[in-house]
């Protein structure tokens, strides 16, 4: 796919030139001239870590050459703009466009994006019980994955009729290292094992559409398919303990899918305008044979009655039914096999209506009110003891919605909106998909009383809850979010800009935990909480030094802590250490220079850095920092 990419970059950039020293004529049918800029930048970036590589998540930890480049052609009738940048060979981004007329669109992209991962701890292992045990094969490697997504898009139009084709073809790849984790029963019980694994993900798609107006509607018709493989290997292969051996497991399945959809929709621009959409589809694992087959159809209906009032109805429609093979060869022991029943897949249905008003009551207040209702049927087999899902039948939720935008003044402006959700749960469902209720409320406050100062004050709180959760439960569920976020722009004079901020974010939980003993027996404890709270401060400062010299600084802080209070008042729970407490500080530091020497030439200087500091045992403790110097030639 990559070579593919190149040969094509290749062939549009000497195109265009070809063609425009074949193609204009001695008269000179361009009398403007051909536009012809671009700016070159071309450097080294290093990569300094040290302690947790998290410092660095989303840093490829290795020195290397960097640059980017933005470069726009335009001999008319042709059109190319190219536009990179290149951090290191796990990073970096490219996009080409070239046109020619309207009549011929291609776009190619590329881009890889580098996450480093966590080393989970399975635990403290007791060597003085038998099992279970806890057993890191590789406690000492890094882990991470290059994650990269290549597309070509091609659009071809008729020159006098609106008929359009698309074509794309995408693909993705995910590769590196990550820790699988997984369970061992052969010497009795469940014990948890880690290892590394190599991984090499690949999902190539593929489209083609057609587009036209007809008469008072258009209507588009696509074809779409995708395929899903590991090609560095679909098992992992380990040893049975204290034996020579050997099981698979942890099998990365190859997966398939098609889907085809119609679209039909008016003008946009009149007073009532509608739409219909309608997918069809299946996906299918090609390892185990299970199999699903999904439509998808949305309708939408717009009108306008008056200059003050919008109504707008919703409606959309999303049906899956899945089949899976009926039994599975299950390895019980070793060199031993039986043959299992495989629980049935859950068929649903779900519909969703939603209706909207919006009336403009004044030239500074507009008011909006919403309901909605959601249906879910699923195909749970009920009453069949080999199939049966834990699981509800129907549940059915409405949600009400009312929110205002008004305007105090030309420089104040106030939005909000507050929503109530509720769910008709059975008694004594098991079934937590849905909480019973669930309570929203939003708040937006824009103030620009001056051409040098705004302000942003947004807020935010989400509540649900769950009253009744059926079987060894007896105490209700709560769940609440919290968001606050405050910025505020200074302009001081032509040279400096300040922006400070503030943002405040908490989760809290309160409920029931579940434990199983040895027999199999379910108990559990009541109110049990969880609470995480997050402040962060920031300040960005932009100052010309000169007129060709910009200097951006940026800082931030973090302060993180949550904590998981299990009591082990059940018989055999003692809590759990690992989620007791967290406390973290986090700091965030860039600073960038830019000078100009000439019209043309230039340098930039930028550096960040990147710390962690876990407060409660430095486990986490962990600083990147990155020192990007690069020469720029603009023309």
């Amino acid at each position: 796919m990559k070579k593919i990419i190149l040969s094509i970059v290749l062939i549009v950039l000497l195109a265009p030139l070809v063609s425009a020293q074949e193609n204009v004529p001695s008269g000179g049918q361009y009398q403007l001239g051909t536009p012809f800029e671009g700016d070159v930048r071309l450097g080294y970036r290093w990569n300094m870590n040290s302690g947790n590589p998290m410092a660095g998540e989303y840093e490829y930890q290795h020195s290397s050459a960097a640059g980017s480049a933005v470069i726009e052609y335009d001999p008319l009738p042709h059109r190319f703009l190219f536009e990179t940048y290149v951090q290191n060979e796990k990073d970096y981004f490219g996009e080409l466009d070239y046109s020619y007329k309207d009549v011929f669109m291609l776009n190619m992209t590329s881009r890889s994006l580098f996450h480093n991962l966590d080393h989970y701890s399975l635990g403290q292992d007791d060597p003085s019980t038998l099992t279970p045990y806890f057993t890191d094969m590789n406690s000492g490697d890094l882990y991470g994955t290059s994650n990269a997504m290549n597309r070509i898009q091609v659009r071809v139009k008729t020159p006098d009729f609106p008929f359009h084709i698309y074509l794309e073809a995408k693909n993705q790849e995910k590769h590196g290292t990550i820790q699988q984790r997984f369970l061992s029963s052969f010497s009795g019980g469940f014990n948890k094992l880690s290892r590394s694994r190599e991984i090499d993900y690949e999902t190539e798609e593929a489209k083609a559409t057609v587009n036209s107006h007809l008469g008072p509607v258009e209507v588009e018709y696509s074809h779409a398919a995708k395929k899903f493989s590991d090609t560095h290997g679909k098992v992992m292969t380990d040893t049975v303990p204290g034996g020579s051996l050997s099981y698979t497991h942890n099998l990365v399945p190859d997966l398939e899918s098609a889907v085809d959809t119609v679209k039909i929709h008016t003008s946009h621009t009149g007073r009532i305008s509608a739409s219909a959409t309608y997918s069809s589809g299946d996906r299918k694992n090609t390892d185990s044979n299970a199999k699903a087959t999904f439509v998808n159809a949305a309708g939408d209906f717009g009108w306008i009655p008056t200059k003050d009032v919008t109504v707008a109805v919703k409606y959309r429609r999303h049906s899956v039914d899945q089949e899976n093979p009926d039994t599975v060869s299950v390895l019980t022991s070793l060199n031993t096999t039986t043959t299992a029943s495989v629980r049935n897949a859950i068929n649903y249905q779900k519909d969703i209506m939603s209706g909207m008003i919006r009336y403009r009551a004044t030239d500074r207040l507009t008011v909006r009110a919403e309901i909605a209702f959601e249906s879910l049927n699923r195909d749970v087999w009920t009453g069949d003891p080999a199939g049966n899902w834990q699981l509800d039948d129907k549940v059915t939720r409405n949600t009400a919605r009312l929110g205002a935008t008004y305007r105090l003044t030309n420089k104040l402006m106030l939005r909000g909106d507050i929503s109530h959700q509720t769910a008709a749960v059975p008694a004594n469902s098991d079934d937590i998909t849905y909480p019973e209720t669930s309570d929203v409320a939003r708040g937006t406050l824009t103030w620009m009383p001056k051409s040098w100062f705004n302000w942003l004050l947004s807020a935010g709180t989400i509540r649900e809850e769950r009253s009744d959760l059926g079987g060894v439960f007896t105490d209700k569920w709560t769940k609440e979010q919290n968001r606050v976020l405050s910025a505020i722009t200074f302009i001081l004079g032509k040279k400096t800009s300040i922006t400070p901020s503030y943002a405040f974010f908490q989760n809290k939980q309160n409920g029931p935990i579940a434990y199983a003993d040895s027999t199999g027996a379910i108990t559990a404890e009541s109110g049990v909480p969880y609470a995480d709270t997050s402040h962060v401060a920031s300040l960005a400062v932009s100052y010309a030094l000169a007129d060709a010299m910009l200097l951006t600084v940026e800082g931030g802080r973090s302060w993180s802590r949550g904590s998981w209070q299990n009591s082990g008042v059940v018989a055999g729970s003692t809590g759990i250490a690992e989620l007791a407490n967290l406390k973290l500080v986090e700091t965030v530091a860039v600073a960038n220079l830019d000078v100009r020497y000439t019209k043309n030439l230039g340098t930039e200087f930028r550096y960040q850095v990147r710390k962690l500091d876990d407060i409660l045992d430095s486990a986490q403790d962990g600083t990147n920092q990155v020192v990007l110097a690069t020469l720029s030639y603009r023309w």
